[in-house]
């Protein structure tokens, strides 16, 4: 099976590059003053998204709103803060299993040190409370891509 987190930052990757190829924006939708053309969805420097030449080919209110409310900078910002996200999971995932192996170092030795024992034991408690508590963003963080193929299993509603 492929690493979960893996497999997100490739969705990511996915979706930022498609972000990046789409007209910058923000997105917001205007009247473009020409003769044929009634709507046009325009991006950063007015440059053209989409234009609607009849008004049978504008899109419903809340369709047009949706399409400029998820443009490319608000994917782009979905992106970085998912990244963020597994960011500071793999680190606090890292922490944990350093303090893990320094926990077992300490009990491999014979004159045990009581106080480096407890206080490795409850470092790893609040270690392990942080990364259940961001293995559980993580997860509902993954679910728009519930659809996608390699989605893991382990992770579906």
């Amino acid at each position: 099976m492929t690493d979960p987190i893996a497999w997100i930052r490739e969705q990511l990757d996915e979706d930022e590059r498609k972000a990046r190829e789409a007209t910058p924006g923000p997105w917001r939708w205007t009247d473009p003053g020409l003769k044929k053309t009634k709507l046009a969805l325009v991006g950063d420097r007015d440059s053209t998204v989409l234009l609607a030449a009849s008004a049978d080919a504008f899109p419903a209110a809340g369709d047009a709103a949706h399409i400029a409310n998820w443009d490319p900078s608000r994917a782009l910002a979905e992106v970085e803060s998912t990244r963020r996200l597994l960011d500071m999971y793999e680190s606090i995932a890292a922490k944990k299993a350093e303090n893990s192996a320094r926990y077992a170092r300490l009990m491999a030795v014979p004159e045990l040190d009581q106080e480096a024992i407890t206080a490795a034991a409850t470092h790893g408690w609040e270690l392990t409370g942080r990364l259940q508590g961001l293995e559980f963003a993580v997860q509902v963080r993954a679910l728009p891509y519930a659809g996608r193929p390699g989605f893991p299993e382990q992770w579906r509603p």
